[in-house]
Order: structure tokens, then sequence, then C-alpha cells
């Protein structure tokens, strides 16, 4: 194939918000996070769904963001330059 996005497999990330430590913190992390998917070319395939399990212990709520391809990358760094709010966002006040 001469179109090389034909050929690339999407990446999805899944998210388990095990548990939320500031509520006022995560609701500011729940939206910027979208602008932030966006950014990237990724969209929400699951967002703010509560798991049913068979067995064991479900989370509190659970996302799945689709991006158009995967780059790997090393715990700690982004892939770019810009700072990613979102992200500094979601650590001080859940659980993931």
């Amino acid at each position: 194939m001469s179109d090389t996005t034909a050929t690339r497999t999407p990446a999805y990330s899944i998210t388990e918000v095990l548990e939320v430590i500031d509520p006022a913190g995560a609701q500011r992390y729940s939206e910027l996070t979208p602008v932030s998917v966006e950014k990237v070319g990724g969209r929400f395939v699951v967002l703010g769904a509560q798991p049913t399990v068979a067995e064991g212990d479900a989370g509190l709520v659970l996302a799945v963001v689709e991006s158009p391809t995967w780059k790997p990358s090393r715990p700690g760094t982004t892939r770019t330059t810009t700072p990613r709010p979102a992200r500094s966002q979601r650590r001080p006040c859940a659980v993931a």
C-alpha cells in the first residue's frame, strides 16, 4: 500500500479510577481531558462507565481512549514539548 496511514494500527488506553482523593480536582481533570485527547487526534470510546465485574473488585469509573497510532514512550516522558495540563491535574486528585 502506498498510503502509510492505511497500515497503522490504532492504540487504546484503558484507565480505571480506583479512588478520588480530591473531588473538585477530579472535576477539573475531567474538563481538561477531552481537549488533550483531541489534540493528539484521539477520541473517547468509553467515558465515565461504571464497571460491572463478575469476579474481583472494580474501580469507580472506566475510560477507554483510542489514538490514531501507537508511539512508544518511556514512563514519565511526553511525546511533545507541549505541557499536559490534564495529566498534572490528575495526579494529586485521583488514583488511577
